[in-house]
């Protein structure tokens, strides 16, 4: 890991060894949500023309004393490397350290129709029991599919899907589509 991400990884260290890992997520989440809102914002501060002391203090005006410390001093890090830019690979890095160790696994229920809260609430369940995980389910229509659910969980896909059944039937009988 090298670059922004590295910064990512650091930061979550100090903040779970402080017990403070969700409350430093929180606020990252609302930073990243505000740099990219305001994309001119990370131009400016990224800016070599600009002399890196009013880099910085543009930066502690706008974050010093409303974001954790350990927050903000990865920030004026990465403003003094010319890496801010790239906070969100930071931010990612973050997270990702963050749902492996309190077992969150981010999962996509792809469906012909939109599944009812109660229907995403039991597969839900279900994926949780399964895998021993916080699963945070997501369901994204795709009217391509003929009926039943297709799931992927960090990446894996679980097919479960009319199609994807006829596709594994006809490999089976030895068609070619």
């Amino acid at each position: 890991m090298t670059g922004a991400a590295s910064y990512g990884d650091a930061l979550f260290e100090l903040c779970a060894a402080e017990q403070i890992d969700r409350a430093v997520l929180g606020e990252l989440d609302a930073l990243e949500q505000a740099f990219a809102g305001e994309p001119r914002w990370l131009s400016l501060l990224g800016d070599p023309a600009l002399p890196r002391g009013e880099r910085l203090g543009l930066l502690a005006q706008a974050l010093d004393g409303r974001v954790h410390a350990y927050l903000y001093r990865v920030c004026a890090l990465l403003t003094e490397r010319g890496l801010l830019a790239r906070f969100r690979d930071c931010a990612a890095e973050y997270r990702r350290r963050y749902e492996e160790a309190h077992r969150i696994r981010e999962a996509e229920a792809v469906s012909a129709i939109p599944l009812t809260a109660g229907q995403l609430e039991r597969l839900q369940r279900r994926l949780a029991a399964s895998t021993g995980w916080e699963i945070r389910l997501h369901n994204r229509v795709d009217p391509a599919l003929l009926g039943g659910v297709r799931l992927e969980v960090s990446g894996r896909l679980l097919e479960g899907s009319v199609r994807g059944r006829l596709d594994e039937l006809r490999k089976k009988l030895g068609e070619d589509g």
